[in-house]
């Protein structure tokens, strides 16, 4: 998956901001904002991922919820090849 957009803010080794530009049915439907923290703990660190700017109308509702379901799965992976070194992704995924 390749996602496009413009980095709004960067803090080195703390937190990153990007525009995150949101389609549903091939429809442009405007801009959100992704926030990547990191916070450290004990012998790890924590990600914390928030991502705002969800507008309302039925094509934004699919897409908050194509977006949820985008975040599971893409930590999921990303934690099972941190502690693991397993990637889970399929080349029969589809997104």
């Amino acid at each position: 998956m390749v996602q496009s957009g413009k980095v709004l803010s960067y803090v080195r080794d703390k937190s990153l901001s990007l525009s995150w530009p949101q389609v549903q049915r091939e429809k442009p439907l405007g801009m959100t904002r992704a926030t990547f923290r990191l916070k450290p703990k004990e012998n790890g660190t924590i990600l914390d991922v928030t991502h705002t700017g969800f507008k309302s109308g039925t094509l934004w509702t699919e897409n908050y919820a194509a977006v949820c379901s985008g975040w599971a799965y893409f930590l999921m992976n990303l934690k099972s090849l941190l502690q693991y070194s397993r990637d889970l992704r399929s080349d029969q995924d589809v997104f």
